[in-house]
């Protein structure tokens, strides 16, 4: 249970930076007008996520338009298919 505990603790202090870069965005969403840096600097926020999220083992595959498969994936949503080739295919965000 102690090990459980300690990489909970171990992901969300890995978090705190960027919460804190975020907060910082949203101040700067309201006052300036350099929509350019807003864009550079809120890719720089999400990769520092990723990054962080990468380091501590989270991994992204590409599943968009391959078969379901309830052994690697996990349905967040039900969206009936409009066509037959889309039926029982990944249609979510990658």
């Amino acid at each position: 249970m102690e090990t459980i505990q300690t990489a909970g603790k171990d992901i969300m202090t890995s978090l705190i930076e960027v919460i804190d870069d975020i907060e910082r965005a949203e101040k700067q969403v309201e006052s300036s007008e350099d929509i350019k840096g807003l864009k550079e600097g809120t890719n720089l926020i999400f990769n520092k996520l990723k990054n962080n999220l990468t380091a501590k083992g989270l991994k992204s595959f590409d599943c968009l338009g391959k078969e379901f498969d309830e052994e690697q994936h996990e349905a967040v949503a039900v969206v009936p298919a409009s066509n037959k080739e889309q039926d029982n295919k990944n249609c979510g965000h990658s």
